[in-house]
């Protein structure tokens, strides 16, 4: 990638500095300890972590009340049509381990 600019906040996490290309490199030198502690961000603490998650965890998850509204409507006026070939390719590949995504 060739900016950071694309990278946005998730949560409370966000991007505290830009990525490090390795290929602009110059020197050959290994690094030592002390380089890697010096460029390396601070990890977050493991009690911070456990917060987010829990925080995470206790949102309820997102919801399209204008997409669920319009199937509604759709079902009810019998203007809904289920593609009965595209459910059945879905379930098969679901299942013959292909994850939620159909090909």
């Amino acid at each position: 990638m060739a900016s950071d600019d694309k990278i946005t906040q998730v949560g409370s996490i966000g991007r505290t500095s830009p990525v490090r290309s390795v290929a602009s490199r110059t020197d050959t030198a290994a690094p030592t300890a002390t380089r890697v502690a010096e460029t390396a961000p601070a990890p977050l603490p493991v009690a911070r972590l456990i917060g987010l998650a829990r925080e995470l965890s206790e949102q309820p998850p997102p919801v399209d009340h204008a997409r669920i509204s319009a199937l509604r409507n759709a079902i009810a006026n019998g203007a809904y049509a289920v593609d009965a070939a595209l459910v059945a390719k879905a379930v098969t590949h679901f299942y013959r381990g292909g994850g939620g995504e159909t090909a």
